[in-house]
């Protein structure tokens, strides 16, 4: 795996290395010694999916503060996403500060982002599938714990200027 730096402190753009033959190819997702080595978190307890299946669905932006907080590695396994990052660390250098990346099942890319950083995506076409994992677990649809926000996840639409609204 290569572990990219955004432009955001602690934030990576990781691509893997794949070895390839006759039959395809492997990668590794996650190796704990190589995330290690790069100085990132290894410890993840769930690993989550979702489908979004219009086009323009927006996902985000979410974030969890204070002993809330988690790290998210985010990979698109079907179709693309433009995944998106800020960084809400109080007193970090790149505070308010945003990036963004495709990450495809074409190109395998994953978005690490570390603890305080809110996280979200749109899905430009139809049918996307991605899996993040975090050092957290999560009870999907129990109410939100102290210190977790997100959005309402919806459709956007594009307006007659060309953008989401």
């Amino acid at each position: 795996m290569r572990f990219v730096p955004t432009p955001l402190e602690g934030a990576f753009v990781i691509e893997l290395d794949k070895r390839e033959d006759e039959r395809g190819f492997f990668a590794r997702l996650f190796c704990e010694s190589e995330f290690a080595a790069a100085g990132l978190d290894t410890r993840f307890v769930q690993i989550n999916n979702s489908l979004s299946r219009d086009k323009g669905t927006l996902r985000g932006m979410h974030y969890q503060l204070g002993e809330a907080g988690e790290v998210k590695v985010v990979r698109c396994v079907r179709g693309t996403l433009w995944d998106a990052i800020l960084d809400l660390r109080p007193g970090s250098a790149t505070f308010g500060q945003s990036f963004g990346a495709e990450l495809s099942a074409e190109n395998r890319r994953m978005m690490y982002a570390p603890r305080g950083f809110a996280h979200g995506g749109v899905s430009p076409p139809r049918n996307i599938d991605s899996c993040w994992n975090t050092e957290r677990e999560r009870i999907i649809f129990e109410p939100i714990s102290e210190g977790t926000r997100c959005s309402v996840t919806r459709t956007a639409h594009q307006t007659d200027r060309g953008s989401y609204e």
